[in-house]
This record gives structure tokens, C-alpha cells and sequence, in this order.
């Protein structure tokens, strides 16, 4: 089976600590509104990323600290930000739903539960 090949995009370069961190903070606060509005006498998950040798996992993490799921995946090469297939990998073809360095795509891309679907 052949791999999905992206047009290259002059925004696709590799993605840095300093985005990632700003993609965190914005999911954060992203999940801690839902949960005011929502679900006011729970407590939101806290996020972290953790890097990997091709893609960084963003991991959401319940407040307990034990409960942990994978909120995305971020292709470190390209900053494509992709949906988890599992723990380990994102989605076998990859689609893009939104990239690290385009921050004003996020709120399009985006939700409080991970990347959208495909429509």
C-alpha cells in the first residue's frame, strides 16, 4: 500500500517547544471553558506532549493522574496535526486537520474532545 504524500506547503516545517507549548495552553483553555459551561463541578484534564522520533503525542490526563488518552498526534517534520488511531500511532492515512504553525485554524479544526472528523 502506498503512504500518503502531502503537497508540500510553505508552512510545513518542523514543529518547535515553543508551538507545542502554545498548542497545549490552547487546548487547555479551550477544555477548562467547555468544562465551566458544561460540567462546572468537574474537573478539567490537564495535557502534555511527549516527543516521539516522527510524530509528538498530545496526551490529555485525567485529575486523578492515572487516566490518560491520546488527544492527537502533531508530525514533528510537518506540524500536520493528525487524530490518534490509538496510544501508539495517528491515523493510518494521515489526513491533516489542522497544522502547529497556522494557530488561527485551530477553533476550525479543533475541538475540546481532539481533532474533528472528516467531512
Amino acid at each position: 500500500m502506498a503512504k500518503f504524500q502531502r503537497t508540500p506547503q510553505p508552512h510545513h516545517s518542523e514543529a518547535t517547544e515553543a508551538e507545542m507549548d502554545a498548542l497545549i495552553e490552547w487546548i487547555t483553555d479551550l477544555n477548562r471553558r467547555y468544562f465551566e459551561m458544561n460540567f462546572p463541578s468537574l474537573t478539567p484534564p490537564t495535557f502534555r506532549y511527549q516527543m516521539g522520533p516522527s510524530n509528538i503525542k498530545v496526551i490529555a490526563v485525567g485529575d486523578d493522574g492515572k487516566d490518560r488518552s491520546v488527544w492527537c498526534f502533531v508530525e514533528r517534520a510537518s506540524g500536520c496535526i493528525m487524530k490518534a488511531a490509538g496510544w501508539k500511532a495517528p491515523e493510518p492515512k494521515r489526513y491533516e486537520r489542522g497544522n502547529i504553525h497556522l494557530p488561527e485554524g485551530w477553533s476550525k479544526w479543533l475541538e475540546w474532545t481532539g481533532p474533528r472528523y472528516l467531512s
